[in-house]
């Protein structure tokens, strides 16, 4: 039977593999290795530069190579990768092509129109996985040097092709000087992280979340903030949240945040203090990185925590493209008693099937549509509707970014029960919130 993945090029399954000229070192795709490309590299390179054409170097990686090869098997993985091979042959007929490792290759070439040829590859590769999670990237940098280590051009290519490894939908990234200055950042930010954590420069603060009518807190939502000796503002969250999420850390950071919440609950219900249910956002990474189920459950049993008090919010915006993945793990945090919330409804790409298929607790409608209502009429009608169909569908819905007594009165006229914003509590440390709430005597202002 022909093979679908082997049917651009024309050859029969169980073919030999690709040539790739006289350094044929990589076994499964025929294709020279990095050892190979080192040797051969500088010579290409320097004759094109010589005639005056300009030569690049190309970084092809698999996204979701490891999901590939465990949901079709090794053997169809390896098909793939021969597949690849010859696509890059076939684009890049007179270049440079070899198998890195892995899932990963790379192409010196001379092409004129090398986004071109790039684009080529992604395209034809895309036409015959149409059914599958697989998605190639591409990094590219101009080699301006035929002298040159490869190893140079090769990392810069690699950076460009990383830069994107998470932005679904894009394939094709140049390298340029500020991707550089990038990954010397997060490399400090995920280097720092340990010391962060055990340290105490990473603590909690509760913004909350209050009843529209009385405006006294009825839960609250825990927030991280890094600030380290001797620094006098703290990081910006959306400067390092993204990082550690895009290095695999995140699990980290969110593993920390529940077991601080947990056992600063704890500390206030031994102390006879009131306490309000808080909710902690999770990162669809975290449940391919970690079981956060183990980790909530552990940590309610540690510190003695009634599980309706620790809820989790999950942004839209995760749940796109590995649907599947978050759906799972919200139906086995229910299944441990959790109730779970979605973050940033409206931002996402897929806001109604999520309603259709995810078995949620509550929406928190995105702070952008809330803040257009005031200059865009349409966005009212929107909230409003979604207000509506989320009673009929029994869920709870929450008015997040409120910072002026319009947007509060707007989510009253909708029908709205809850809201969060600056207009009713910026986010303080634990103490200070419930200061408002119950010791003031008259709810948050």
């Amino acid at each position: 039977k022909r093979d679908d993945l082997l049917a651009v090029t024309g050859a029969p399954a169980g073919a030999p593999p690709p040539t790739a000229g006289e350094y044929k070192t990589d076994g499964l795709t025929g294709l020279t290795n990095m050892r190979g490309l080192r040797t051969t590299a500088p010579g290409f390179v320097g004759q094109r530069l010589a005639r005056g054409e300009k030569a690049w170097c190309i970084y092809f990686n698999i996204r979701n190579f490891r999901v590939y090869n465990e949901l079709y098997g090794f053997e169809r993985g390896d098909r793939l990768l021969r597949t690849i091979a010859r696509l890059l042959q076939s684009t890049f007929p007179e270049d440079l092509i070899a198998r890195l490792y892995e899932d990963h290759f790379a192409v010196i070439t001379a092409r004129e129109d090398v986004e071109g040829g790039i684009s080529r590859v992604l395209s034809r590769l895309g036409s015959i996985q149409r059914d599958t999670v697989l998605e190639l990237k591409a990094g590219f940098t101009e080699i301006e040097e035929g002298d040159a280590d490869i190893i140079l051009f090769l990392d810069r290519a690699k950076l460009a092709c990383d830069s994107i490894k998470q932005d679904f939908g894009v394939g094709i990234q140049r390298y340029d000087s500020g991707l550089g200055a990038k990954v010397e950042f997060h490399r400090n930010i995920v280097d720092r992280l340990e010391n962060a954590l055990k340290n105490g420069w990473i603590s909690i603060v509760y913004q909350p979340v209050v009843d529209v009518k009385t405006r006294r807190i009825v839960s609250q939502e825990a927030l991280v903030r890094w600030q380290e000796p001797g620094q006098q503002d703290a990081f910006p969250p959306e400067s390092f949240l993204g990082v550690l999420e895009e290095e695999h850390q995140i699990h980290k950071l969110d593993r920390f945040v529940i077991e601080k919440v947990c056992e600063e609950l704890h500390q206030r219900m031994e102390d006879g203090m009131p306490v309000v249910p808080v909710s902690v956002n999770l990162s669809q990474m975290d449940f391919e990185l970690t079981d956060m189920v183990k980790t909530a459950d552990d940590a309610v049993s540690r510190y003695g925590i009634p599980r309706d008090m620790l809820c989790f919010e999950i942004s839209e915006g995760g749940i796109v493209p590995d649907m599947e993945v978050l759906k799972q793990a919200t139906e086995k945090l229910r299944e441990h008693g959790f109730r779970v919330w979605m973050d940033a409804f409206g931002s996402g790409h897929s806001s109604l099937n999520v309603l259709k298929d995810f078995d949620l607790a509550g929406l928190k409608i995105d702070m952008e549509l809330v803040h257009s209502c005031g200059v865009n009429e349409k966005a009212g009608i929107i909230i409003s509707t979604v207000i509506d169909m989320a009673k009929r569908l029994g869920l709870n819905v929450l008015l997040k970014g409120v910072e002026t007594e319009e947007q509060l009165a707007f989510s009253r006229t909708v029908g709205c029960d809850l809201a969060q914003g600056y207009l009713l509590g910026v986010p303080e440390p634990a103490s200070a919130q419930y200061a408002h709430a119950w010791y003031g005597g008259s709810g948050v202002k």
